[in-house]
């Protein structure tokens, strides 16, 4: 059993945490706990919910007096520190796991008793609490919550995710939280969890804000009653924008259209929340819509020159110029795959991007894309700044969205301050950003490839054709 913390892994985070196990505690932070029962009981017990409660020495009430909420949908593990056995300090029945208890005590050297209440309810006791019985007791979900798993098995993936927790080291169980992660339920789990209610607490902040300053009014005019007849006019205001709020909070609902378009659209990922900002990162192909303004560029030629070397085939002008024209020009027959950071205020204010973002920090496989440079160089909208921001005052958010997928997808080909830094984006790029028409995926280097063999096939295919007038 590893014995350091290990934090959340993306795309666990905070809020899923907070909203699933509420004010639980995290020893350093090992967020370990949260991540194994999610992972094993997201399907299996609906509404999940999980207490993770430490209690100190010199407890003196029977154990089982502590346990908050014997619900059905909640799993709840309760640690002592003691070095007795704590079997007669329970008013109700309980199951030991004396096999366990043994092995435990033997590897690590202190007393380690297990009880269950309930079949919910987990009590750990222990001499020294250490990292290595935090992931040990993890370790033995299968047999602690056995009956959870007899309608619903434990498949191999839970199982080796279980021994990984065993090893020496985080990697394996790093490795096979990832393979869990592949299960599309787990992910959209998580989503789930996070933007379930996004929209009613949005509104529920805007009211909140909106009572405290009617208590702060009310507080003004009996502390300067010289002023009542203002303070009193600006406490009605805010009472009548509270009770305005309110409505619109109550129409919410839990789960809202807007809510449902962020987990099915496809083009988004990264959809991150904070306080009353949302943020995404759009991913899309390139609309070559200036095919004239192209033309002109590609026979002029100068686009092509004078760009740094990227130990590319694309730093031969003459590769540049054929994927370039085969993406941008009218009759191109290949798509660019192009990305784009967003963060826009719920309430219509702002919208923004990131200059410089790095795409692939939490997120390995933006390197298929191709940073849109008008945004990750000047985070500049240009004249879709205006559209998106009425639509978020209109409330429209699917719409401010939808505008904003649009500015990812457009590259002004004639704008040299962003398009050529856009070429040197895609010269860099070593990931499949090209895809072909009958959708295979390819690096530049293999788009070049199959560019300069769709021209030999048609120069082989016409050769000693004679013209009839």
């Amino acid at each position: 059993m590893f014995d350091y913390p290990i934090g959340i892994l993306p795309p666990f985070n905070a809020n899923v945490r907070d909203k699933i196990c509420g004010d639980s505690y995290w020893p350093n932070d090992d967020c370990s706990l949260f991540m194994t029962m999610t992972a094993l009981f997201h399907e299996r017990i609906h509404d999940l919910k999980i207490a993770n409660r430490v209690r100190s020495k010199g407890y003196n009430g029977n154990y089982d007096d502590v346990i908050e909420d014997d619900s059905e949908n909640k799993l709840s593990f309760y640690w002592f520190a003691t070095d007795q056995d704590p079997s007669s300090k329970f008013s109700k029945e309980f199951k030991s796991f004396p096999k366990h208890e043994d092995y435990l005590t033997k590897s690590l050297g202190q007393h380690i008793y297990i009880k269950s209440v309930d079949s919910r309810n987990i009590f750990i006791f222990y001499e020294r609490f250490t990292f290595r019985l935090y992931h040990a007791v993890q370790a033995l979900a299968y047999i602690l919550f056995e009956d959870i798993f007899k309608e619903k098995p434990i498949t191999d993936t839970e199982r080796e995710l279980l021994v990984a927790l065993t090893k020496t080291s985080d990697v394996a169980y790093k490795k096979e939280i990832q393979k869990l992660l592949e299960n599309e339920s787990l992910k959209r789990y998580l989503l789930k969890s996070e933007l379930i209610g996004m929209e009613k607490a949005l509104r529920k902040k805007k009211y909140d804000d909106a009572m405290a300053n009617v208590s702060s009014r009310i507080q003004e005019m009996q502390d300067c009653m010289n002023r009542y007849a203002n303070a009193y006019e600006a406490k009605c205001n805010y009472e009548n924008l509270a009770y305005a709020l309110k409505a619109k909070m109550d129409e919410v609902e839990e789960n809202t259209e807007f809510e449902d378009y962020l987990c099915s659209n496809k083009s988004l990922t990264n959809i991150r929340l904070d306080r009353n900002k949302i943020s995404f990162i759009v991913k899309t192909f390139v609309n070559p819509y200036l095919p004239d303004d192209w033309d002109s560029l590609s026979n002029n030629g100068h686009i092509f020159r004078n760009h740094p070397s990227a130990n590319s085939c694309l730093d031969d002008e003459k590769n540049l110029k054929l994927l370039l024209d085969a993406i941008f020009s009218r009759d191109h027959t290949l798509k660019l795959r192009i990305c784009g950071y967003i963060e826009m205020d719920y309430f219509g204010s702002r919208v923004t991007s990131i200059t410089g973002y790095n795409y692939t920090l939490d997120n390995p496989s933006l390197v298929n894309y191709v940073p849109n440079a008008h945004l990750n160089r000047h985070n500049c909208f240009g004249q879709n700044m205006n559209d998106i921001l009425q639509q978020l005052s209109d409330g429209d958010m699917i719409g401010a969205v939808e505008c904003c997928i649009n500015v990812v997808k457009r590259m002004n080909v004639a704008e040299g301050a962003s398009f050529g830094p856009f070429i040197d984006y895609i010269k860099a790029c070593r990931g499949k950003c090209i895809v072909t028409e009958d959708g295979q995926e390819l690096t530049c280097q293999e788009a070049v490839d199959y560019l300069k063999e769709k021209n030999n096939e048609t120069t082989s295919d016409t050769a000693g054709e004679t013209s009839v007038a």
